[in-house]
Protein backbone atom coordinates (compact mmCIF):
# COMPACT_ATOMS: atom_id res chain seq x y z
CA UNK A 1 0.00 0.00 0.00
CA UNK A 2 1.45 3.42 -0.93
CA UNK A 3 2.17 6.00 1.77
CA UNK A 4 2.36 9.76 2.10
CA UNK A 5 5.63 10.98 3.67
CA UNK A 6 5.51 14.43 5.23
CA UNK A 7 8.74 16.27 4.47
CA UNK A 8 9.60 19.62 6.06
CA UNK A 9 12.16 21.75 4.28
CA UNK A 10 13.19 24.54 6.67
CA UNK A 11 15.86 23.42 9.18
CA UNK A 12 13.83 25.13 11.90
CA UNK A 13 10.82 22.92 11.13
CA UNK A 14 12.67 19.64 10.76
CA UNK A 15 12.31 17.41 13.81
CA UNK A 16 13.87 14.39 12.12
CA UNK A 17 17.17 13.73 10.36
CA UNK A 18 15.72 13.48 6.86
CA UNK A 19 17.47 14.08 3.56
CA UNK A 20 15.07 14.41 0.65
CA UNK A 21 15.34 11.67 -1.97
CA UNK A 22 17.99 9.92 0.10
CA UNK A 23 16.81 9.10 3.66
CA UNK A 24 13.60 9.25 5.67
CA UNK A 25 13.76 9.31 9.47
CA UNK A 26 10.74 8.31 11.54
CA UNK A 27 9.69 7.25 15.09
CA UNK A 28 8.34 3.92 16.32
CA UNK A 29 4.70 4.95 15.89
CA UNK A 30 5.22 4.69 12.11
CA UNK A 31 7.24 1.46 12.00
CA UNK A 32 4.26 -0.54 10.68
CA UNK A 33 3.46 2.06 8.01
CA UNK A 34 6.94 2.29 6.48
CA UNK A 35 7.29 -0.90 4.47
CA UNK A 36 10.45 -1.80 2.60
CA UNK A 37 10.31 -1.32 -1.19
CA UNK A 38 6.90 0.37 -0.99
CA UNK A 39 5.91 3.42 -3.04
CA UNK A 40 5.55 6.86 -1.51
CA UNK A 41 4.46 10.41 -2.31
CA UNK A 42 6.09 13.41 -0.64
CA UNK A 43 3.90 16.04 1.02
CA UNK A 44 5.25 19.46 2.06
CA UNK A 45 3.46 20.96 5.09
CA UNK A 46 3.16 24.68 5.66
CA UNK A 47 5.67 24.87 8.53
CA UNK A 48 6.29 27.71 10.92
CA UNK A 49 8.52 29.82 8.70
CA UNK A 50 8.12 31.55 5.33
CA UNK A 51 5.85 29.53 3.01
CA UNK A 52 7.39 27.95 -0.08
CA UNK A 53 5.79 27.47 -3.48
CA UNK A 54 5.39 23.78 -2.68
CA UNK A 55 3.92 24.29 0.83
CA UNK A 56 0.67 22.33 1.29
CA UNK A 57 1.34 20.43 -1.93
CA UNK A 58 2.46 16.98 -3.01
CA UNK A 59 5.80 17.56 -4.69
CA UNK A 60 7.47 14.25 -5.53
CA UNK A 61 7.35 10.47 -5.36
CA UNK A 62 9.57 7.44 -5.18
CA UNK A 63 10.27 3.95 -3.84
CA UNK A 64 11.60 3.11 -0.39
CA UNK A 65 14.55 0.79 0.15
CA UNK A 66 15.63 -1.06 3.28
CA UNK A 67 15.16 0.39 6.75
CA UNK A 68 17.68 0.28 9.60
CA UNK A 69 17.79 1.37 13.23
CA UNK A 70 18.88 4.85 14.25
CA UNK A 71 22.09 4.19 16.25
CA UNK A 72 21.47 7.24 18.45
CA UNK A 73 17.72 6.74 19.10
CA UNK A 74 16.61 3.13 19.30
CA UNK A 75 12.94 4.05 18.99
CA UNK A 76 13.58 5.58 15.55
CA UNK A 77 14.52 4.20 12.15
CA UNK A 78 15.89 5.36 8.82
CA UNK A 79 14.82 4.06 5.43
CA UNK A 80 16.83 4.57 2.25
CA UNK A 81 15.09 5.97 -0.81
CA UNK A 82 16.17 4.00 -3.86
CA UNK A 83 14.02 5.66 -6.54
CA UNK A 84 12.67 9.18 -6.63
CA UNK A 85 11.64 12.10 -8.76
CA UNK A 86 10.16 15.55 -8.28
CA UNK A 87 6.74 16.20 -9.76
CA UNK A 88 6.71 18.33 -12.86
CA UNK A 89 3.45 19.84 -11.58
CA UNK A 90 2.81 20.51 -7.88
CA UNK A 91 -0.41 18.92 -6.67
CA UNK A 92 -2.61 20.74 -4.10
CA UNK A 93 -4.32 18.84 -1.30
CA UNK A 94 -7.79 19.36 -2.82
CA UNK A 95 -8.89 18.39 -6.33
CA UNK A 96 -11.11 20.28 -8.75
CA UNK A 97 -14.25 18.80 -7.13
CA UNK A 98 -13.21 20.05 -3.66
CA UNK A 99 -12.37 16.53 -2.53
CA UNK A 100 -9.13 15.77 -0.71
CA UNK A 101 -6.80 13.78 -2.94
CA UNK A 102 -5.68 11.51 -0.10
CA UNK A 103 -9.11 10.52 1.20
CA UNK A 104 -10.99 10.89 -2.11
CA UNK A 105 -13.76 12.62 -0.15
CA UNK A 106 -14.63 15.78 1.77
CA UNK A 107 -12.95 14.26 4.84
CA UNK A 108 -9.51 15.83 5.43
CA UNK A 109 -6.44 13.62 5.90
CA UNK A 110 -4.84 13.23 9.31
CA UNK A 111 -2.22 15.88 8.65
CA UNK A 112 -0.89 15.49 12.22
CA UNK A 113 0.43 12.05 11.17
CA UNK A 114 3.66 12.33 9.23
CA UNK A 115 3.25 8.94 7.54
CA UNK A 116 -0.18 8.14 6.12
CA UNK A 117 -1.43 5.12 4.16
CA UNK A 118 -3.39 5.91 1.01
CA UNK A 119 -5.37 3.77 -1.40
CA UNK A 120 -4.12 2.71 -4.81
CA UNK A 121 -6.68 4.95 -6.50
CA UNK A 122 -5.65 7.99 -4.43
CA UNK A 123 -2.01 7.29 -5.25
CA UNK A 124 -2.65 7.18 -8.99
CA UNK A 125 -4.92 10.23 -8.89
CA UNK A 126 -2.09 12.27 -7.37
CA UNK A 127 0.36 10.95 -9.97
CA UNK A 128 -2.07 11.80 -12.75
CA UNK A 129 -2.52 15.35 -11.42
CA UNK A 130 1.29 15.69 -11.30
CA UNK A 131 1.70 14.31 -14.83
CA UNK A 132 3.96 11.64 -13.34
CA UNK A 133 4.38 7.89 -13.72
CA UNK A 134 5.67 5.26 -11.31
CA UNK A 135 6.91 3.27 -14.30
CA UNK A 136 9.62 5.78 -15.18
CA UNK A 137 11.10 6.46 -11.74
CA UNK A 138 14.90 6.75 -11.95
CA UNK A 139 17.22 4.92 -9.59
CA UNK A 140 18.87 7.23 -7.07
CA UNK A 141 22.60 7.03 -6.38
CA UNK A 142 24.27 4.91 -3.75
CA UNK A 143 27.98 4.68 -3.07
CA UNK A 144 28.11 1.47 -5.13
CA UNK A 145 26.46 3.05 -8.17
CA UNK A 146 27.97 6.55 -7.92
CA UNK A 147 30.64 6.12 -10.60
CA UNK A 148 28.14 4.78 -13.13
CA UNK A 149 25.61 7.53 -12.38
CA UNK A 150 28.19 10.30 -12.66
CA UNK A 151 29.26 8.92 -16.03
CA UNK A 152 25.65 8.65 -17.21
CA UNK A 153 24.58 12.17 -16.28
CA UNK A 154 27.90 13.81 -17.09
CA UNK A 155 28.64 15.29 -13.66
CA UNK A 156 32.11 16.85 -13.72
CA UNK A 157 31.88 19.70 -11.18
CA UNK A 158 32.53 18.72 -7.54
CA UNK A 159 30.15 19.88 -4.78
CA UNK A 160 30.94 23.11 -2.97
CA UNK A 161 28.94 22.89 0.26
CA UNK A 162 30.49 25.03 3.02
CA UNK A 163 32.23 23.25 5.87
CA UNK A 164 30.71 23.58 9.36
CA UNK A 165 32.81 23.16 12.50
CA UNK A 166 31.51 20.42 14.82
CA UNK A 167 32.31 19.44 18.40
CA UNK A 168 30.71 16.02 17.96
CA UNK A 169 29.48 13.87 15.08
CA UNK A 170 25.93 15.05 14.26
CA UNK A 171 23.03 12.59 14.55
CA UNK A 172 21.72 10.84 11.49
CA UNK A 173 23.37 11.93 8.26
CA UNK A 174 24.05 15.44 9.55
CA UNK A 175 22.27 16.83 6.51
CA UNK A 176 21.62 20.58 6.31
CA UNK A 177 19.25 21.72 3.50
CA UNK A 178 21.11 24.00 1.12
CA UNK A 179 18.14 25.53 -0.69
CA UNK A 180 18.60 23.41 -3.80
CA UNK A 181 15.43 21.60 -4.87
CA UNK A 182 17.19 18.27 -5.27
CA UNK A 183 20.19 16.54 -3.72
CA UNK A 184 23.11 16.17 -6.08
CA UNK A 185 24.55 12.70 -6.70
CA UNK A 186 27.45 13.24 -4.32
CA UNK A 187 25.21 14.27 -1.42
CA UNK A 188 22.73 11.44 -1.79
CA UNK A 189 25.37 8.73 -1.99
CA UNK A 190 27.25 10.07 1.04
CA UNK A 191 24.20 10.58 3.23
CA UNK A 192 22.81 7.08 2.84
CA UNK A 193 25.93 5.71 4.50
CA UNK A 194 26.45 8.34 7.17
CA UNK A 195 23.35 7.51 9.23
CA UNK A 196 24.38 3.89 9.83
CA UNK A 197 25.81 2.76 13.17
CA UNK A 198 29.10 1.37 11.80
CA UNK A 199 29.76 4.65 9.98
CA UNK A 200 28.95 6.68 13.10
CA UNK A 201 31.27 4.53 15.24
CA UNK A 202 34.20 5.03 12.85
CA UNK A 203 33.71 8.81 12.62
CA UNK A 204 33.30 9.27 16.37
CA UNK A 205 36.47 7.24 16.99
CA UNK A 206 38.47 9.35 14.53
CA UNK A 207 37.06 12.63 15.85
CA UNK A 208 37.92 11.76 19.47
CA UNK A 209 41.49 10.97 18.40
CA UNK A 210 41.73 14.34 16.61
CA UNK A 211 40.37 16.25 19.62
CA UNK A 212 42.75 14.47 22.03
CA UNK A 213 45.58 15.86 19.95
CA UNK A 214 44.18 19.39 20.10
CA UNK A 215 42.67 19.31 16.63
CA UNK A 216 39.50 20.78 15.13
CA UNK A 217 36.91 19.01 12.97
CA UNK A 218 34.42 20.13 10.31
CA UNK A 219 31.91 18.41 8.01
CA UNK A 220 29.44 19.24 5.24
CA UNK A 221 26.75 17.45 3.22
CA UNK A 222 29.37 15.71 1.06
CA UNK A 223 32.46 15.08 3.18
CA UNK A 224 32.37 12.87 6.28
CA UNK A 225 35.03 14.76 8.20
CA UNK A 226 37.71 17.38 7.68
CA UNK A 227 40.30 17.69 10.45
CA UNK A 228 43.20 19.95 11.32
CA UNK A 229 45.89 19.22 13.89
CA UNK A 230 48.38 22.08 13.96
CA UNK A 231 49.45 22.62 10.35
CA UNK A 232 48.37 19.13 9.27
CA UNK A 233 45.06 18.87 7.41
CA UNK A 234 43.14 15.65 6.76
CA UNK A 235 40.14 14.88 4.55
CA UNK A 236 38.46 11.79 6.03
CA UNK A 237 36.00 9.47 4.29
CA UNK A 238 34.63 6.39 6.04
CA UNK A 239 33.06 3.42 4.26
CA UNK A 240 30.35 1.18 5.74
CA UNK A 241 30.77 -2.60 5.80
CA UNK A 242 27.67 -4.76 5.96
CA UNK A 243 29.56 -7.37 7.99
CA UNK A 244 31.13 -4.83 10.34
CA UNK A 245 29.90 -6.52 13.52
CA UNK A 246 31.14 -9.92 12.41
CA UNK A 247 34.65 -8.54 11.93
CA UNK A 248 35.05 -7.06 15.45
Amino acid sequence: MPVILTQHFSPGDRVYEDAEYSLYHYPKIYFSRVRQFDRFIYYRPLGKFAPRLDSKHYFGHGVLGEFFDDPMRKDHRFVNIIKGQQFRLLVPIIDQWSHYFETESLRPPQFASSVRDISETAYYKILAAADASSATLPLLPSTESLDDIIAAVGVTTPPRDNFREISEIPPGAGYVPSGNPFLNVYESAALQERARDDHQIVLRTIQKAVHRRGGITWYNNNVDLFARIGEERMLIEAKSLNSFRDMT
